[in-house]
């Protein structure tokens, strides 16, 4: 294809006042990472072009693709010159094609779009009105919604996390006590917040961990309308989560740390709450926070792995059943003894 160029392999050291935009120049990077997204990524751009704010540019990420995605770009790039192409000379693995675009952001705002996904038209124009006006917040997102592919059914998200909180703790608790999409990764982030941090580690969930990294240092916020869309499809992550070794295989191509063991996970956070710029009150309420998790963690390991088995086992073998199978047999003899005489 005409008109490729590879991704730096060196991050760009971007200062501060880098990020403070111009009229002229675009406020906000849109970074969409792609590979063999011919499927939907042309949704995905339109979703982008139909902006109501069209202060922007979009850079697609290519991570060698041998489907169509290269034409689907070029057809953007030559009709809107705030898209921009980047094809890899390799696969690098998803982590780090999502990461490259982050690193080398050098507007005041950055967001992920993925390929398969799509944003309401007022998307940007909502958000970017609320960082404007929110100098202390480091991230702002909406709800999302899940697009059921093969059905076209839609349903939306809502796990009451309460991003914007005061206290670090709270917005820190609210994100490792319960299971969530992770989607507000997807919201319009301040690059220099958002490169401050690790960005998307090597383990499996990260986005997670970059949340909590996010929402440690500032609060989020989580708009109430639906103006984010997720699409579920059975090439999408949220399919391959139940196929064994398929998460790892998305976060790096050589292969990434899984996250499943509770020490390791409470490493990670344990790390994070020491490297926070915090007040140190706030920090040990974080850690109190965090050994809270880990017995609740615990109990939950504790009955998976001892209590059920072990009710199981004596419904199956414990006295109880062995006498109440005694006394069926002892029935059923009695029973045919009858039966003889008679």
């Amino acid at each position: 294809m005409t008109n490729q160029t590879a991704i730096s392999a060196q991050p760009l050291g971007v200062s501060s006042d880098a990020h403070t935009g111009d009229a002229s120049g675009p406020l906000l990077t849109i970074g969409v990472p792609v590979y063999n997204g011919a499927n939907y990524l042309a949704e995905a751009l339109e979703s982008l072009r139909s902006q109501t704010d069209r202060r922007f540019k979009v850079i697609i990420a290519d991570n060698g693709s041998d489907d169509d995605t290269p034409h689907i770009c070029q057809e953007y790039v030559t009709s809107d010159a705030r898209f921009e192409y980047r094809r890899n000379a390799t696969n690098l693995g998803a982590r780090e094609n999502f990461n490259r675009l982050a690193r080398e952001c050098d507007t005041r705002y950055f967001k992920w779009l993925a390929h398969d996904d799509l944003i309401h038209p007022t998307f940007v124009e909502r958000c970017l009105a609320e960082l404007e006006s929110r100098p202390d917040i480091a991230l702002c997102g909406t709800r999302a919604e899940r697009l059921h592919a093969d059905t076209g059914q839609r349903d939306g998200e809502d796990y009451g996390i309460r991003y914007d909180a005061a206290r670090p703790d709270v917005r820190f608790w609210d994100q490792i006590r319960q299971n969530h999409s992770c989607f507000m990764v997807f919201g319009i982030v301040r690059t220099s917040s958002l490169q401050r941090t690790g960005l998307l580690r090597d383990h499996v969930g990260s986005d997670k961990t970059l949340l909590i990294e996010l929402a440690l240092s500032a609060p989020l916020v989580e708009l109430p309308e639906y103006l984010m869309t997720r699409r579920i499809h059975p090439e999408s992550y949220s399919f391959r989560r139940v196929k064994p070794g398929a998460r790892l295989n998305w976060w790096a191509s050589t292969g990434a740390i899984p996250h499943e063991t509770e020490d390791l996970l409470g490493e990670i956070y344990e790390a994070l709450i020491s490297e926070a710029d915090i007040d140190p009150r706030d920090r040990r309420r974080c850690s109190w926070r965090l050994a809270a998790w880990r017995r609740v963690r615990a109990v939950r390991h504790l009955r998976r792995t001892v209590v059920w088995p072990t009710l199981e086992w004596l419904k199956q073998w414990g006295p109880m059943e062995r006498l109440a199978r005694w006394r069926r047999a002892r029935r059923g003899r009695s029973r045919s003894v009858l039966s003889v005489r008679r």
